[in-house]
């Protein structure tokens, strides 16, 4: 049996006041979220201190975005000076962290030294965000740098030796030796051009490159020559090599992690020319 048309009014009149309510407080609190959700907020810094030694220290900026917005981060020095480090770089709101590492470096414009150190001092740390209306909000923490050093990492008295190299595995110049020295800590690369590596060059040494241990070699030699009046010469010698008996692993051998270079050998021996 239907109900009649009077009773479906009424009961239509009962939904709208307990749904209206409701709907209402919805909207208002999808609204209200939107409305003033923080632009930018949870700005902090993992550490006030930064001590870079080359190993790898790291300082984090988090910070939380509530609105699409655009964010510039630097530092800046007692001085004015700023590094920046973000450039109006676009955001979309989120509940998680955004995190930016910061290692005591900073770009330049530089092709060849394409990151330098920042000196030691008190920075402030600033986090700039405009949202899509204009609005804009910026916090800034103190970070102090420590013991930062400051010199470039120029590459001195480097050297190839042999030039010319035969890797044949007959044991004589299949590889070559690269020597040079630093001023600093630094984190090195090393590419071949040539044949073969033109124009995109070889990576020889890579950044995620682990690094060899330091090796000594002595080695001695000792001979007594004569020659005889029939033309004929003779010499006794004595050889030694790797007399410290040194782990010696050459960083350029593709062996280097499963053999290292022989250990301490004598020879003694007998020359005859004629």
């Amino acid at each position: 049996m239907m109900p009649s048309l009077s009773k479906r009014s009424r009961l239509m009149r009962m939904l709208r006041k307990l749904l209206l309510p409701v709907l209402f407080s919805f909207a208002m609190l999808f609204l209200s979220n939107c409305g003033t959700s923080e632009l930018l907020s949870d700005v902090t810094l993992s550490s006030p201190t930064l001590q870079p030694t080359g190993n790898g220290e790291f300082v984090d900026v988090n910070y939380r975005i509530g609105r699409l917005a655009h964010v510039t981060i630097y530092l800046q020095d007692a001085d004015g000076q700023r590094y920046v480090l973000r450039d109006n770089e676009p955001r979309e709101p989120s509940t998680d962290l955004y995190r930016l590492r910061i290692d005591g470096t900073t770009p330049t414009d530089d092709p060849v030294l394409l990151r330098k150190a920042l000196p030691s001092g008190e920075y402030n740390v600033v986090v700039e965000a405009t949202g899509q209306d204009g609005s804009k909000a910026s916090v800034q923490h103190t970070l102090t740098i420590h013991g930062a050093d400051t010199q470039p990492p120029l590459i001195d008295n480097l050297t190839v030796h042999p030039a010319v190299i035969s890797p044949n595995a007959d044991g004589i110049d299949d590889i070559a030796e690269i020597t040079y020295s630093l001023p600093v800590s630094a984190t090195v690369s090393i590419e071949i051009r040539g044949p073969g590596c033109d124009p995109t060059p070889c990576p020889f040494i890579t950044a995620n490159e682990e690094p060899s241990p330091g090796y000594t070699l002595v080695d001695a030699h000792l001979a007594y020559r004569w020659d005889r009046g029939d033309g004929n010469s003779w010499e006794v010698f004595l050889d030694g090599t790797n007399l410290g008996d040194e782990e010696a692993r050459p960083h350029t051998s593709l062996l280097r992690d499963y053999a290292p270079l022989p250990g301490r050998a004598v020879a003694f021996g007998v020359r005859v020319w004629f």
